[in-house]
């Protein structure tokens, strides 16, 4: 398939569901229109994806697939990638000091599960070790997002396995090992993030959904309590914590600059009628070394030997062409507002920014639209900025809605809140949730005049589909929410992992679209699709119905506005709020950035 283009005018199939009017828009082939992908005019430059400096002369780099060591201050790199055979990758690096350091290697496997290795070197890398990290059969094929490894000596080592997650969530598991990797502890966490040591049996964590919460404890992670961050002694815990500032010294260290700007091209008339714009974007990664204490910053050569990494990726935004202004406040809502199909990026964070923050955002990032934890017992983030008359402004700036609702989770897992174990309850607190759900979208002005015409995906996190009970209870539930949202007129879409959403297509009420969590990146992608999820079929939600979560908590600076953020691409449904004034047809545009 080489692109996509406007057919004869845009064919509209209005489907009735439950009273939801849907514009499904039906898109054919026609030469070079509309971009196949990203066309970025150049290969795909190598990313840094962790640093660390380790003396004074000494620090490595997992840069692209590999990892790299130098020892004269970046002048020469070594590369020193431990072996990475039948599908393994690098998950996590961590080094005492130029010659002792470790490594995490990990594969997915759908028929096997998640396999990982756990790499050492006592020569700078020129040789390794490798010793599979013992897993529980109950974490065979949990879906982890991420390793982070921590290490205090040649003999005390800590790996948190982080789990795919929304951005409501982070969960995971903790494993140490106190005599070089012969033996191996498991331990559950109250938060999945970099474990932070100060000795041997005193660590931290920080982060979380919210990112503000903080866990110490005093015997090397089997027990954790919680912290007011105002009490917190000696301040280096916050300070240290971050992945984008490495210091050695209170003079020496590196810091990663990952930052990028998108700009609109000219209008370019569609034959078939309407318009496409190209969305010219570049992002720059660059390594940085201070000598005195971050008064001044010298930019670090890569092992390619280059000192400023940059991508440049070119877009296609498809328009109607004679698509209305938009709807003024105080005008009355429309009786059936668009659910659209977008094709593009999508962003979803635990708190909702600021209406600035979205605004330049919206202006000079790649991402069109953004999720919204609108309510649910299980919600982190208080997201007190959510009103109607916020988001009336958040469809002004012309961002497309992703409306979350976070409630009970499945029975056999260890969130607070959970569903019945008994699938007939189980299906009724699914309908609740879709009463509780919807009556959030009227009152925060999401629906139409008559309350409904909106779609709104349940996060229901990872549970293990082996146990029998549990994934009854759970396809019961969705099952409940998907019906009880038809009724209302609602669109009821379910998040998840692949495994779980594997589950609900042969339910009386299958969900009709997915936003489904398989992370392949720790930064933004604009090759990233909606394929190839862990553990669910191509052959399922095929028809653009799709949304992915392909990248976890990480920081991005576009426009100069930094947010961390979860990434995503789309190619299914969300609430595409540009309405139209009464009296004139309902047809608006949506971005496309075809694949």
């Amino acid at each position: 398939m080489t692109g996509y283009a406007w057919l004869s005018g845009i064919a509209r199939l209005v489907l009735g569901i439950g009273g939801v009017v849907l514009a499904w828009f039906s898109w054919g082939m026609a030469g070079d229109v509309i971009a196949s992908q990203a066309q970025t005019g150049r290969e795909i430059q190598p990313l840094i994806y962790a640093f660390d400096r380790l003396s004074e002369t000494d620090g490595w780099v997992w840069f692209g697939k590999g990892l790299y060591l130098t020892q004269d201050g970046g002048q020469t790199w070594q590369e020193i990638t431990p072996p990475l055979h039948g599908g393994l990758r690098l998950s996590a690096v961590a080094f005492l000091d130029s010659e002792n350091g470790w490594a995490v290697l990990m594969e997915e496997n759908d028929q096997e599960g998640n396999r990982a290795w756990l790499a050492s070197t006592s020569n700078g890398g020129r040789s390794w070790t490798m010793a599979p990290l013992p897993l529980m059969e109950e974490d065979a094929f949990v879906p982890v997002a991420a390793h982070y490894l921590t290490v205090w000596d040649r003999h005390t080592l800590w790996v948190v396995r982080k789990f795919f997650s929304s951005a409501n969530f982070s969960h995971g598991v903790l494993l140490r090992t106190l005599d070089g990797g012969k033996s191996w502890q498991r331990f559950d966490l109250p938060i999945a993030e970099p474990l932070l040591a100060q000795s041997r049996w005193d660590v931290w964590l920080q982060g979380g959904a919210s990112g503000e919460e903080l866990f110490h404890s005093t015997d090397g992670g089997t027990s954790w309590t919680e912290v007011s961050r105002d009490a917190v002694q000696p301040s280096m815990v916050l300070e240290q914590a971050g992945d984008d500032l490495q210091m050695v010294s209170a003079s020496q260290g590196w810091k990663l600059e990952r930052k990028g700007n998108c700009e609109a091209g000219e209008l370019h008339a569609i034959p078939q009628g309407g318009y496409r714009q190209e969305l010219h974007c570049t992002t720059i990664q660059q390594l940085w070394a201070t000598e005195d204490g971050g008064k001044s910053w010298q930019v670090v050569k890569l092992p390619d030997g280059k000192d400023t990494i940059t991508n440049d990726q070119l877009f296609n935004t498809a328009y109607l062409r004679d698509f209305s202004p938009l709807q003024p406040l105080d005008e009355e809502t429309p009786v059936s507002p668009l659910i659209a199909v977008m094709q593009g990026q999508a962003f979803d964070k635990c708190e909702v920014p600021s209406l600035k923050q979205l605004g330049v955002w919206k202006a000079q990032s790649p991402y069109r639209a953004v999720n919204l934890y609108i309510g649910g017992i299980h919600r982190a983030c208080k997201n007190a900025a959510l009103t109607p008359e916020f988001i009336a402004q958040l469809r002004q700036q012309g961002w497309g809605l992703i409306p979350t609702w976070v409630g009970y989770q499945a029975a056999w897992t260890s969130f607070k809140y959970r569903m019945s174990a008994d699938p007939l309850v189980a299906y009724q607190q699914g309908r609740a949730e879709a009463e509780a759900a919807t009556l959030a979208a009227q009152q925060l002005g999401l629906t139409n005049s008559e309350g409904n015409g909106s779609v709104i995906y349940y996060d229901l996190e990872y549970y293990d589909i082996n146990k029998s009970e549990c994934n009854q209870a759970a396809r019961a539930f969705i099952n409940g929410w998907v019906e009880r949202m038809n009724e209302l007129g609602m669109i009821g879409g379910v998040y998840s992992t692949g495994g779980p959403l594997s589950q609900f297509a042969d339910i009386p009420n299958p969900p009709p679209v997915i936003w489904a969590a398989h992370w392949i990146d720790t930064f933004y992608n604009p090759e990233a699709t909606v394929w190839n999820v862990y553990r669910l079929s191509n052959e399922l939600w095929k028809d653009r119905q799709r949304l992915r979560q392909y990248a976890g908590g990480h920081a991005e600076s576009w426009g100069e506005v930094q947010m961390n953020i979860d990434s995503n691409v789309m190619d299914g449904m969300i609430s595409f709020h540009f309405y139209i004034p009464s009296g004139l047809d309902y047809q608006t545009y949506f971005p496309l950035i075809a694949k």
